[in-house]
This record gives structure tokens, C-alpha cells and sequence, in this order.
């Protein structure tokens, strides 16, 4: 530079926070396969809706099937996968069987979710073309 004035360089913008870099340790592989495996199974639009509504409290399927407005085979098929990938827990009441979200690891999805939400309906963040198919995005 001609002035002699030095300019930090542009921040990555996948670069770790200050108070976290250098603190994060790699992921095992065993981890990476079980959260791909949460990963996937939560991503299908109706699941995350009901794990949305999941997030106010436990219900019954009639309750999930009413909020989705899913017939009861495809709603309980939904909540069986999740169960099986241990997303899901239940609890029975009589003959009476409630839904709820089963640990922390989702509580973390679900908030992470909710911070994503609010960064974009302000502007903070712009999702640009993550989710919209190759063939939908406009070459200009």
C-alpha cells in the first residue's frame, strides 16, 4: 500500500466467534453419523412442524393429527419415526398416549430453529438460495 496504512483483512464469515475459536475439538465420526441420522429424520416439513408443536408440550396424536391436518395413519407413521430415532418419547395415561420431544439434543434443534426464524423475519440474516432447488434459482 501506497499510504502505508494497513486494513484488517474482511471477516470470514464462517469463522468462529472469538470466545469459541480455538475451543472446538473435531466431531467423532459416531457423532456425525447419529446427528445425520436426527438430521434426516427431522428433515421432512411435517415432522418439524409437529416437533414444533411438540415444543409447547406433550399431546395426544389426535391433537398432533388435528394441528397438521394429516389423516391419523399418515400422522401416527410420522410420530413412529421419530420414536424409533429416539426424537420422540411417550408417556401413557390410562389408555391415553402422550407425545413429547425426548432430550436436550432437540430442545438445541429446536431453539437453533426459533433463532434462525427471528434473524431472518428482521433482515439480520438472508437465507439467499439455501433450500430452493437449482432449478428455481434465476441466472441473472
Amino acid at each position: 500500500m501506497a499510504s502505508g496504512i494497513k486494513t484488517a483483512p474482511a471477516p470470514d464469515p464462517g469463522a468462529l466467534p472469538p470466545e469459541v475459536a480455538g475451543t472446538q475439538s473435531p466431531i467423532s465420526a459416531e457423532l456425525l453419523a447419529r446427528v445425520g441420522t436426527v438430521l434426516k429424520a427431522l428433515g421432512h416439513p411435517v415432522r418439524l412442524k409437529i416437533i414444533q408443536y411438540l415444543a409447547e408440550g406433550e399431546r395426544r396424536v389426535g391433537d398432533i393429527q388435528q394441528y397438521t391436518g394429516l389423516s391419523q395413519p399418515i400422522t401416527s407413521q410420522q410420530l413412529r419415526l421419530m420414536l424409533q430415532k429416539g426424537i420422540l418419547d411417550t408417556r401413557r395415561d390410562g389408555n391415553t398416549v402422550y407425545y413429547f420431544i425426548s432430550n436436550d439434543f432437540i430442545w438445541k434443534i429446536i431453539d437453533c430453529m426459533q433463532t434462525l426464524s427471528v434473524k431472518v423475519m428482521t433482515g439480520e440474516w438472508d437465507l439467499g438460495r439455501i433450500g430452493v432447488p437449482p432449478e428455481e434459482v434465476s441466472n441473472e
